[in-house]
């Protein structure tokens, strides 16, 4: 699920922004939501992502509430389908930017929790 890899690597990305704050996390996804909340999933992949999001909002010292958003409401849905100049974001003022991920995102169900530190915020490790 992308809406809850979109949280973990944010968290990871813009660590800075997040230490000690409390954040909105807004999902178009319900069972990503649902995950997110939870933290934890029985498929490996997706429980791995939750937990990923749950320890570093833990390490970060943040807090997090998260909460679910109607995907026509959602300014980062039509981006992703569209391209950045979809017509709600620019109806909102919202200039969005093409980027590339810092780095590419591992399968966290293929290594032990214990050696994700080497992916982490450098203040997570």
């Amino acid at each position: 699920m992308v809406e809850a890899l979109a949280v973990v690597m944010m968290l990871r990305d813009v660590p800075a922004e997040v230490r000690g704050r409390a954040g909105l996390f807004f999902v178009d996804n319900l069972a990503a939501l649902c995950g997110l909340v939870r933290g934890y999933s029985a498929i490996a992949d997706l429980g791995a992502i939750y937990l990923a999001v749950a320890q570093i909002i833990l390490c970060l010292s943040a807090s997090a509430w998260l909460g679910w958003v109607p995907s026509a409401s959602n300014l980062a849905d039509g981006c992703s389908r569209t391209g950045v100049t979809h017509a709600l974001t620019a109806a909102c003022w919202v200039d969005m930017l093409h980027g590339e991920w810092q780095r590419a995102f591992p399968s966290f169900s293929s290594f032990e929790p214990n050696s994700w530190h080497a992916w982490w915020p450098a203040e997570c490790s």
